[in-house]
């Protein structure tokens, strides 16, 4: 399946009209035979010649638009465990705004603009989690709604290895919306500092103390309740079995989580609960609140050094309409 399309397809037109009276003008009627001729051959040319811009935006009447755009972001990750309680990270206590309920996260991501809608892939700057020291590597994004089994086309497919400590490649998949980010991103400009109007799935979840309060506000980018399904890695068209670094780890059909939020009895539970161990069952939301903007081109995969690369996906033979996680439901 190609995940990226060209910019344009589009054949480069020449205007006979406009071509006629230019010549026309600069050589008189002497010039008709030639000017029939040339006309003969230039039809030819574009009726069997399809001169197709790969990667970048043909010069010649066409409008310039935005199709890579490079951020710096910023934002939460928030673990969740099966029922939905949030982990206390130890290494971030001292921090006022959420005490370690929520571990504070930055890095870099390029977002590509296709007719498939949003793809990207992104790096997280290392962070200590547990007195272990972690990050997000291999991150990658698709939109949603170019597989199979999904709600919304406001959605991307996100997938990634976590390191933690020694444990090297856990594979990490969710399922992330980023409402209008796309109509934002084609206006916007170098140094723009992006927010969002969304609400994180994991917004309304409580601490063991309910006067504490960890409510984030409006994001750019949110973790949804969505799980993704396993990709089938042996090829029983089953989904599954994933090891330590499987990448990418989540596809479609994607799941309604129907588990009960333990802290306020909420349907469903923010990120997708992770497949292997250490964190077999824990879900983390990943909750972009701002993205200041620091590369855009006219030109597919510009921001990104070397193209923008992304994994192959296979399509799920399932319906389309999103199955329901019976399995964690309670």
């Amino acid at each position: 399946m190609q995940i990226a399309k060209r910019i344009s397809k589009q054949p480069i037109i020449f205007k006979p009209g406009v071509l006629g009276v230019a010549l026309l003008l600069a050589g008189g009627s002497a010039n008709a035979g030639l000017l029939g001729g040339l006309l003969d051959t230039t039809k030819d040319v574009v009726e069997d010649t399809t001169q197709t811009v790969e990667d970048t935006l043909d010069a010649v009447n066409v409008d310039a638009k935005v199709a890579s755009v490079g951020m710096d972001f910023s934002g939460w990750v928030t673990m969740l465990d099966p029922q939905g309680r949030p982990l206390q990270n130890p290494n971030f206590l001292d921090e006022p705004r959420f005490n370690g309920w929520r571990t504070p996260v930055s890095g870099s991501m390029v977002l590509n603009i296709t007719n498939d809608g949003l793809v990207g892939k992104a790096t997280f700057g290392s962070f200590k989690f547990f007195f272990q020291d972690a990050s997000g590597r291999d991150v990658t994004f698709v939109s949603a709604h170019t597989l199979l089994g999904v709600p919304s086309d406001t959605l991307l497919i996100g997938n990634m290895l976590f390191d933690f400590g020694a444990t090297r490649g856990i594979p990490v998949s969710v399922v992330l919306d980023v409402g209008g980010l796309t109509t934002a991103l084609q206006s916007t400009a170098e140094g723009q500092v992006l927010k969002g109007l969304l609400t994180a799935e994991s917004d309304n979840t409580q601490t063991p103390d309910p006067s504490v309060d960890i409510s984030i506000g409006p994001v750019l980018v949110a973790t949804t309740a969505w799980n993704t399904t396993d990709v089938d890695t042996d090829g029983d068209g089953q989904p599954g079995p994933l090891e330590l670094g499987d990448n990418p780890s989540g596809t479609t059909p994607l799941i309604r989580d129907m588990a009960v939020d333990a802290t306020n009895g909420d349907i469903g539970i923010g990120g997708s609960p992770m497949s292997t161990l250490p964190f077999q069952g824990f879900s983390p939301n990943f909750d972009i609140e701002k993205a200041t903007v620091t590369c855009v081109s006219a030109i597919l995969s510009d921001c990104e050094a070397g193209g923008l690369s992304l994994p192959k996906f296979e399509m799920s033979a399932q319906p389309l309409e999103p199955l329901v996680d019976l399995l964690n439901a309670e």
